[in-house]
């Protein structure tokens, strides 16, 4: 039961035009996601997030809690990600369509 049902507050059906997604479509979109945030999350161990591992362990945030939360670094630079999604063979256009859901 949602939650919603068990408080008796109405859910409207979703007429919007947000687009709707395959469970193929999402098992990528999901796949996408996935490998996008192990590598947020294993450039801290890397030379480019350097100064970012050290600011949290500066703060006392430990591997443990890094790991548990996911965090990771995002470096300035707009290519990088696709480029690494690139090379383990991710198909460009097909992120873009998850991405903008066109």
């Amino acid at each position: 039961m949602l939650l919603a049902e068990r408080a008796r507050i109405p859910v409207p059906e979703n007429n919007s035009k947000e687009p709707t997604f395959s469970t193929d479509e999402k098992t990528k979109m999901y796949s996408l996601m996935t490998e996008a945030a192990r590598w947020f999350y294993n450039n801290l161990d890397n030379e480019i997030g350097k100064e970012a591992k050290n600011y949290l362990n500066s703060r006392q945030i430990s591997p443990a809690i890094r790991k548990r939360f996911g965090l990771g670094y995002a470096p300035n630079d707009w290519n990088m990600l696709r480029d690494y999604l690139t090379k383990k063979g991710t198909d460009e256009k097909n992120a873009k369509k998850h991405r903008s859901g066109k």
